[in-house]
C-alpha cells in the first residue's frame, strides 16, 4: 500500500508570526502571550500586531476600523452573487464564492488594508448568506464599528452588549493564529504560486471544512446536549469511558499540558460572565470529565482544549452550530492573511517531493 506521510514536525517554513510551545503550554503572537493580548487589547489591536509586528497607535486603530468598514462595503458589491446561492449551501462555501467574486482591490491599497478588507468581506459574506437562509435582510453596518460588534449585530440584528463584544473579541484573538496548521499551510502553498490573496483564502477555507480541522466545537456541543444537566455529567463521563469512547474537547495534538487558549477563555468567561448558566454548566462538565479521565486514564495529559471552552462561548453568544466553522474562519482569516503576506515576501514556490514506490 502507498503511504502518505503526515509531515508532522517537518520544518516547512520560518515565521515571525506565532510560536506554539506544546511542551510548556505557551502560545505567543509576535512574542506576546495570547492571554495578555486578551486581557489588554482588542481584536483590531491583535490583528494589527500580527500584520505589522507592532501594536497600533490610536490613529492606526481608527484607520483599521475604517479599513474593515471598507471591506464590508466591498463585499456588498457582490451581494447579487451571494443572493443567488441555494440556501442549502453552507456558510463557508458561500464565503468562498463571495471571495472569488470580489473585484480587484485598488492598486494603491497596501497589504495591511487588503488583509483587513478581506477579513471583513469574509465575515460579511457569512452573515449575508446566513440571513438569506433564515429570511433576514442582512446589511453591513454603516458606522466604523468594531469587528466583533459588527459580527454580532449582523447575526442577531441588535446592538450587542459590551460584555458580548469582549467575549467574542477574546475568542477571535485566541483563535486567529496557530502557526503552520493545515489551513494555514494550504494558504501558504497557494500564495507560493503567486496566486492572489482571495484565492489563497479560499484554499484555506476549503481545508478548514474537513472534520479533522475546523469542526470540533460542534462535537463538544453535541456532548453538552447529550449530558443535559450538570448533575448527569459524572455518570455520563463514566459510561463514555467504560465504552472506550472519547471525551470531546479534551487532549490536543500539540499541547502536552493545558492549552493556553482554553485557560484564557475559561478565565475570561468566569470573569465576564460568571452567572451565565452556559458557563456554569461547562464548568461542571469540565470537572466531571477531568475526574473521570484521571481514574480511567491515569498518567495521560488530557486537559481541556480550546474547542471545549470555545463551544461554551459560542453557545453563550447565541451563535448557531451551523456557523461554528464559519465563525472560526472569521477569526483564523487574520492569521491566514498574515501568513499570506509573509509567504509573498519570500516569493518561493513550495514544492515538496514524493518518493515513488513500485505499486
Amino acid at each position: 500500500m502507498v503511504q502518505v506521510h503526515s509531515l508532522r514536525d517537518v520544518i516547512a517554513a520560518e515565521t515571525a508570526l506565532s510560536d506554539v510551545d506544546g511542551e510548556h503550554g505557551r502560545l505567543t503572537y509576535r512574542g506576546r502571550a495570547v492571554g495578555d493580548l486578551v486581557e489588554r487589547h482588542s481584536f483590531e489591536e491583535a490583528a494589527h500586531l500580527l500584520w505589522t509586528g507592532r501594536l497600533p497607535t490610536a490613529e492606526e486603530s481608527e484607520w483599521l476600523r475604517a479599513a474593515f468598514a471598507k471591506g464590508r462595503s466591498w463585499a456588498a458589491e457582490v451581494f447579487p452573487v451571494i443572493d443567488r446561492l441555494p440556501t442549502t449551501v453552507n456558510a463557508t462555501d458561500a464565503a468562498s464564492v463571495g471571495l472569488l467574486s470580489l473585484p480587484e482591490p485598488n492598486a494603491t491599497t497596501n497589504q495591511v488594508e487588503q488583509a483587513a478588507m478581506h477579513c471583513a468581506a469574509l465575515a460579511t459574506f457569512v452573515l449575508r448568506h446566513f440571513g438569506n437562509q433564515h429570511g433576514q435582510d442582512y446589511r453591513p453596518p454603516e458606522t466604523e464599528e468594531g469587528y466583533s460588534s459588527a459580527f454580532l449585530r449582523g447575526l442577531h440584528g441588535v446592538k450587542p452588549s459590551a460584555s458580548q463584544v469582549t467575549t467574542l473579541d477574546a475568542y477571535f484573538i485566541l483563535t486567529m493564529e496557530h502557526s503552520l496548521n493545515a489551513s494555514t499551510f494550504a494558504a501558504r502553498v497557494t500564495t507560493s504560486t503567486r496566486a492572489t490573496m482571495n484565492r489563497a483564502l479560499v484554499s484555506a477555507i476549503a481545508t478548514m471544512s474537513g472534520e479533522l480541522h475546523g469542526g470540533a466545537p460542534k462535537e463538544v456541543i453535541g456532548m453538552f446536549e447529550a449530558i443535559g444537566t450538570a448533575d448527569a455529567a459524572p455518570e455520563w463521563m463514566e459510561q463514555q469511558l467504560a465504552q472506550g469512547k472519547r471525551i470531546m474537547g479534551f487532549g490536543h495534538r500539540v499541547y502536552r499540558t493545558i492549552d493556553p487558549r482554553a485557560a484564557a477563555l475559561k478565565h475570561m468567561l468566569l470573569s465576564e460572565r460568571p452567572d451565565d448558566p452556559e458557563v456554569r454548566f461547562a464548568l461542571s462538565v469540565e470537572q466531571a470529565a477531568q475526574l473521570a479521565l484521571q481514574q480511567h486514564k491515569p498518567g495521560r495529559s488530557l486537559y481541556p482544549n480550546v474547542e471545549f471552552w470555545a463551544a461554551c462561548l459560542l453557545r453563550s453568544l447565541g451563535i448557531p452550530k451551523s456557523l461554528y466553522t464559519a465563525t472560526f474562519c472569521c477569526s483564523r482569516v487574520v492569521g491566514w492573511t498574515a501568513h499570506i503576506m509573509e509567504q509573498a515576501a519570500c516569493d518561493t514556490l513550495i514544492r515538496p517531493k514524493a518518493v515513488y514506490v513500485n505499486a
